[in-house]
């Protein structure tokens, strides 16, 4: 299939407007669309997508991934989930998954002619992924511009200018680009439409001269209220949600662990000696946000928004709900692993202990017992060196150490996951 005349000069004169060649910049929306646009998703005209599902799964918390695992929209695999044929039921599965996380979803997903991932929003200058996908629905123009956006961020103008399809196919489309053919299929598409563009008269030739500005942000395509329900489903169904500007700076980071670990979110993990933190969001710093989050009715997603910082700023000590105040060890045992592991130092330390103990009591009377009736080997201190309840008595003594040891651990770590110093 081949882009209608108007697709064509829309592609064109934004290319133009980039400072890309026209037949090259046609060359790439040919081969990743197969020179569709739009597809018709229930009566409306949407771009083209692709869901990735290990994509979607790596955004995901653990709640959320057990979800959308269960519904088949996601997996640690790449091209474990499959899409769909039809486009129109691919937007469904697309909506599927934004009713478990919307922001995921749209960022899991290629858009348009370029096919660009939704998670590239924020490198190619867009304010949210909401802001790259309303431009993608917006028109042609808007999908090339995404696609441009992406070539220069890329590095790969020059490569596109030079007409080098190898170095072009390896930067867009992957280093398994020759297995997919890309840049043969990139050589055949530009010579076809460097030939159709010299046949379309210089009248009916978009100019490249004062080309209309392109608006940073335009509105949803929907003029319905904004819903409490997020979805990317035009009329009937109201527009996509606008995702939220995330903080990932080292200072920013730093000050909210350590606001967090002044409220009782001690999942945020250990200040460093200098009394610091480290000003990264791993795995613990996640899990501090997303329990913060919770307890204060916010969006469950593990990054530092505007909400998030203001909600930061004005939030109280967390409060120990009264059953983990008063969790027995039993239960505490379960959920830290640490406690669980002195009890069983301490229990193995018994095991040890006790039987050692008496070993070396009765090894003890049996030898003094064997020197009072008449001593019958005199010489035993000299030649057989170190009794053997000595050794049984020395592995019950470092047993009852251990034991103590581990019993005050299990005791210090109970105390902390009861009073909240440690989650």
């Amino acid at each position: 299939m081949a882009f209608d005349q108007t697709t064509v000069d829309a592609i064109a004169s934004e290319a133009r407007r980039h400072g890309i060649e026209p037949a090259a910049a046609l060359a790439i929306a040919d081969v990743e669309s197969g020179g569709v646009a739009f597809a018709l998703v229930d009566g409306r005209k949407e771009p083209l997508i692709r869901f990735e599902g290990h994509y979607f799964d790596k955004r995901l918390t653990k709640a959320q991934q057990a979800k959308a695992r269960a519904a088949g929209l996601s997996a640690p695999k790449a091209g474990a989930v499959k899409n769909p044929v039809k486009q129109s039921e691919r937007w469904k599965v697309l909506n599927r998954a934004i009713e478990i996380n919307a922001n995921a979803a749209l960022e899991s997903c290629s858009w348009g002619l370029g096919q660009v991932m939704g998670s590239h929003w924020a490198w190619l200058g867009f304010g949210s992924v909401t802001e790259l996908v309303n431009t993608c629905r917006r028109d042609v123009g808007g999908q090339a511009d995404v696609m441009f956006r992406f070539v220069d961020k890329s590095g790969l103008s020059k490569a596109l200018a030079a007409r080098d399809w190898k170095a072009f196919a390896k930067g867009y489309n992957g280093p398994a680009y020759a297995k997919n053919a890309y840049d043969t299929k990139m050589a055949a598409a530009y010579k076809r439409w460097a030939k159709r563009l010299e046949k379309i008269p210089a009248s009916t030739a978009p100019k490249a001269s004062n080309p209309k500005p392109l608006p940073v942000e335009k509105p949803p395509l929907s003029t319905a209220p904004e819903p409490a329900v997020e979805t990317v489903v035009l009329p009937p169904a109201p527009p996509v949600p606008v995702a939220p500007a995330t903080f990932t700076d080292k200072t920013t980071v730093a000050t909210v662990q350590a606001r967090l670990w002044e409220l009782g979110y001690t999942e945020v993990g250990s200040r460093r000696p200098d009394g610091e933190f480290d000003g990264k969001i791993g795995s613990m710093t996640a899990g501090a946000i997303l329990a913060f989050r919770r307890d204060n009715g916010l969006e469950l997603v593990d990054y530092i928004d505007g909400n998030l910082i203001e909600s930061l700023a004005r939030a109280k000590p967390r409060v120990i709900a009264p059953e983990r105040a008063e969790a027995p060890p039993a239960v505490v045992r379960e959920k830290v692993p640490e406690v669980k592991a002195n009890w069983m130092t301490k229990i193995g330390a018994w095991v040890v202990g006790i039987p050692s103990f008496f070993l070396a009591l009765g090894d003890g009377i049996l030898s003094n017992l064997t020197g009072a009736l008449g001593y019958i080997q005199p010489v035993k201190d000299t030649f057989d060196g170190v009794p053997g309840w000595v050794w049984f008595l020395l592995v019950a003594i470092a047993a009852a150490v251990l034991w103590r040891v581990a019993r005050h651990g299990e005791a210090k770590g109970t105390e902390a996951f009861q009073t909240g110093a440690r989650r």
